[in-house]
């Protein structure tokens, strides 16, 4: 936890640096204080079968989900959306002024009490 998944149709135009992407996303989490680097998890995965409106080629669209354990309070999760947000919005600027691009955001809250997770003892980044 928290979980980053970036989903986006095959036909975006930019060839994303995903790393680097990813590395502007926990570095901007990091600076609200109250997530564990070494818990952050971010993957992006291209649709090659989607079908937005009218099914037109020139529609696209990226969609993140980050989820994060429940307890935060709405302004930090509003401020945090928004933030993220920012940063897909200059990464897929080309896509949004060259398509008809939907980029969008989900941030989702885990339940605290249900959520489970095994580390393996060499997980740390700080130790590898």
């Amino acid at each position: 936890m928290p979980h980053i998944i970036l989903e986006h149709s095959a036909n975006i135009v930019e060839k994303t640096d995903f790393t680097s992407l990813f590395r502007q996303i926990h570095e901007k989490m990091m600076e609200f204080g109250v997530f564990n680097q070494d818990d952050l998890k971010s993957r992006a995965y291209a649709c090659d079968n989607y079908f937005i409106a009218d099914g037109k080629p020139h529609h696209a669209f990226v969609h993140v989900e980050v989820g994060i354990l429940s307890g935060r309070t709405l302004e930090m999760r509003d401020k945090l959306s928004a933030e993220i947000t920012e940063i897909l919005k200059n990464t897929f600027q080309d896509s949004l002024h060259e398509r008809h691009c939907i980029v969008s955001l989900e941030l989702r809250e885990l339940d605290r009490e249900t959520y489970r997770k095994v580390i393996s003892a060499h997980a740390s980044t700080s130790g590898m």
